[in-house]
């Protein structure tokens, strides 16, 4: 009887340390539904027995349709022999739709020494517009008309108003006739990048490398109408080639920028003040020679235009 008591306490003991073992990966958003412009907060979780090393995978290059505003990686946590990790993404929505937050994979080996699987779920998140969230008021009840008897001298003053507005409406547009504006000028898509390159600031270097990819990826997707400001790296090698009018060698300079900007958002990687100058130098080169020209703005004459 004792004896049977002691191989029932083992085997729950080993059940206990096998149920231990057990890892958990999970991903969340605080927030399924959001505004542009607004930030959601997206996390990975990993719950594991301590002494155990899983690391989590870096998934911010596979996060399409959201701006990675930061991200970074929480202290460890010990709770009852196990080990809690975590990475944190701050994502921000510019454009309306449905979007999904990729699920994230990691592979370990379990306690029999046998390589396991564990796949997080794919996570739904809602943009919608700023503009639902502003004009989502309570409906108001409508104030009731108030009608006033219809007398001669009402009419005879709305006339009288009615008619000197129109001579003050004369009388400025004759006065404006005789002088001239200057046309709306909207700067061209190589005048809008080079400014921001002229403020670029070289540190902290992550946040360089967001902005200096973002700043090549709008102009070009501007100047060429080729999406690529949501797309990634592989998915524009695969079209660059349908830019019939760049040539190979700006070609192979715009993604070699995109490249090692890349690498310095999503490893550990450093560059050098120096380093990071020379791919802003890059960056401007390849603005100079693939602008387009502009002709100068001119005056528009009054006189001959119809308002």
């Amino acid at each position: 009887m004792i004896k049977t008591f002691f191989i029932l306490l083992l085997l729950t003991h080993f059940s206990l340390k096998l149920f231990a073992a057990d890892i958990k990966l999970e991903a969340n958003v605080d927030k399924a539904l959001v505004h542009t412009g607004d930030i959601v907060m997206f996390k990975v979780v990993l719950d594991a027995p301590q002494g155990l090393s899983v690391p989590i995978p870096n998934v911010g290059d596979k996060i399409q349709g959201f701006r990675i505003v930061d991200f970074g990686t929480e202290p460890e946590k010990t709770i009852d022999d196990r080990t809690v990790s975590s990475n944190w993404y701050k994502l921000q929505a510019d454009l309306t739709g449905s979007y999904i937050l990729p699920s994230v994979q990691i592979t370990y080996k379990n306690s029999k020494g046998e390589e396991e699987t564990l796949k997080s779920s794919e996570i739904f998140v809602e943009v919608a517009s700023v503009l639902n969230k502003e004009n989502a008021k309570d409906i108001r009840d409508i104030k009731p008309i108030i009608l006033f008897p219809p007398v001669w001298p009402y009419y005879l003053g709305v006339v009288i108003i009615i008619i000197l507005i129109i001579i003050a409406l004369i009388y400025l547009y004759k006065k404006r006739k005789k002088k001239s504006v200057g046309s709306i000028y909207t700067p061209p898509a190589h005048e809008v990048a080079l400014s921001e390159l002229s403020n670029l600031t070289l540190t902290p270097i992550k946040l360089f490398a967001f902005n200096l990819s973002a700043i090549i990826r709008t102009y070009f997707e501007s100047r060429f109408n080729q999406p690529v400001t949501d797309r990634t790296l592989e998915e524009i090698k695969r079209d660059i080639d349908l830019t019939n009018e760049l040539a190979e060698e700006l070609k192979q300079n715009f993604l070699m920028v995109l490249e090692k900007t890349e690498l310095l958002k999503f490893t550990d990687i450093e560059l050098t003040q120096v380093e990071c100058l020379k791919l802003v130098e890059m960056t401007k080169v390849f603005v100079e020679k693939t602008k387009t020209q502009v002709t100068e703005s001119k005056k528009v004459d009054l006189e001959d235009s119809v308002i």
